[in-house]
């Protein structure tokens, strides 16, 4: 986690500097105090625009279009993107994610077990 101004901290999901953001995902950023949306938008690095929404401890940022695969993206939340309940915004931070790559692989089944329920034969199938 990362330690703000005052006792605001928050930790991210994907991490800080790690690749894990799937093209059609959200961040989220995790409080130890309540916090809400503010005015100020967000857009991830300076073009992909998004929502914020915030629930309690957990603010999430979904960007309004599909990311590009394997891309560096940075979000930088100034004054007003969100704030705490009276209304303080946490120190300017920001975070640096990288977006997956797209599931273009078919499942393939991996096994094949045949077994017998009542009167008709079914089979159970593992894909990958």
């Amino acid at each position: 986690s990362v330690v703000l101004a005052g006792s605001a901290e928050v930790s991210t999901e994907p991490a800080d500097g790690t690749t894990g953001l799937a093209i059609d995902g959200s961040i989220n950023l995790f409080f130890n105090e309540l916090m809400e949306a503010g005015s100020t938008s967000l857009l991830l690095s300076n073009t992909v625009a998004t929502t914020v929404t915030c629930a309690l401890f957990v603010c999430v940022v979904t960007p309004t279009s599909t990311l590009s695969t394997f891309t560096a993206y940075n979000a930088t939340f100034s004054a007003g993107v969100i704030q705490d309940l009276a209304g303080n915004s946490p120190t300017e931070f920001t975070l640096n994610v990288n977006s997956l790559g797209s599931d273009t692989t078919a499942p393939q089944v991996l096994s094949l077990i045949p077994c017998q329920i009542s009167e008709s034969s079914r089979s159970l199938m593992w894909y990958s």
